[in-house]
């Protein structure tokens, strides 16, 4: 099942950034606080693919750090920066994964 809900998110990451920017806070905001499964199924695909296509790129979650871990952190970020909602959703799952998990120099 889990494989199932990234292969759509491997497609969008691989075929270019236009695509990846198709949506910005307010809709990853909109998924992740739904009452819906297939929402909060989208919310954490999409932090998945956002992980796994720039990690050890522009930073560095250990390969022991869950999906539901790495979800809260992008939800606390969230929680946190509403006035950054606007701006695409990659950048913010980025930027709040660059803030938990930097890469050492």
């Amino acid at each position: 099942m889990k494989r199932n809900l990234l292969i759509p998110f491997f497609f969008i990451f691989a075929s270019g950034s236009a695509i990846a920017d198709y949506f910005d806070g307010n809709d990853l905001k909109k998924m992740m606080d739904s009452d819906r499964l297939q929402d909060i199924g989208m919310f954490r695909g999409y932090v998945a693919g956002v992980q796994d296509f720039n990690n050890e790129v522009l930073f560095c979650v250990h390969e022991n750090v869950k999906l539901s871990q790495s979800s809260a952190i992008v939800q606390k970020y969230f929680s946190d920066n509403p006035q950054t909602w606007h701006l695409s959703a990659k950048e913010l799952v980025v930027r709040a994964l660059q803030k938990s998990f930097p890469c050492k120099k």
